[in-house]
């Protein structure tokens, strides 16, 4: 196995960080998501062989993004329909903000699917190829830059738009999210309305 962040050729698959750099080793099943950080050459849940191997954030791009999610406001009254006849995948592992999110968009009719996890995300969005995907960036197992680049680089899902919906405010996570090839970023709390528009605006974008 090689690192992904540097190079370094691994040759104990017991390993959990690259020797030289200090990155996590993380490998992610192309088949189901599944995860295995750097103890099997085998998916755990599908016993696919790895074949994609993605670091963690590395030690020099970490940064203490701690604090209580904020939650956005609850769904509104029934209003006008114009997501008819798409689909959007929502990824969150803040199960009421995904409960709040689907409704939202349900309201609008959209067909919504939802995941609570990264690599519940990457499965999903392989399976049912939506029209939009939503992700958030605080999250176990894989964190939404991770997804968002594993999406970006797998055949099936690279030319979905994603918007980052997150907590994060600070413009580096936005700029991060932009150069890994996220459509829009959205920042919690937001108005439903800027939802709306910002989904109805990269749908158009892409069709």
């Amino acid at each position: 196995m090689k690192c992904p962040n540097c190079g370094l050729e691994i040759e104990d698959l017991q390993e959990d960080a690259c020797p030289r750099c200090k990155a996590q080793l993380k490998v992610v099943c192309v088949e189901c998501g599944g995860v295995s950080e750097g103890r099997s050459n085998l998916c755990q849940a599908c016993g696919v062989p790895f074949t994609e191997e993605t670091p963690l954030v590395s030690p020099a791009e970490e940064k203490d993004f701690s604090g209580e999610k904020e939650r956005p406001a609850p769904p509104p009254a029934p209003a006008g329909q114009s997501g008819k006849g798409k689909k959007i995948l929502a990824v969150d592992n803040d199960k009421d903000v995904l409960e709040i999110i689907r409704k939202l968009l349900e309201i609008k009719g959209y067909e919504v699917v939802t995941a609570s996890s990264g690599p519940e995300g990457i499965k999903k969005a392989r399976e049912t190829v939506p029209d939009l995907i939503t992700l958030d960036v605080l999250m176990h197992l894989l964190n939404g830059f991770e997804v968002l680049k594993f999406l970006k680089k797998t055949k099936e899902t690279k030319e979905i738009p994603v918007i980052i919906v997150s907590c994060l405010q600070e413009s580096e996570a936005e700029k991060k999210a932009l150069e890994l090839g996220a459509s829009g970023y959205l920042r919690k709390p937001f108005e439903r309305e800027v939802l709306y528009k910002e989904i109805e605006k990269h749908l158009k974008k892409s069709s």
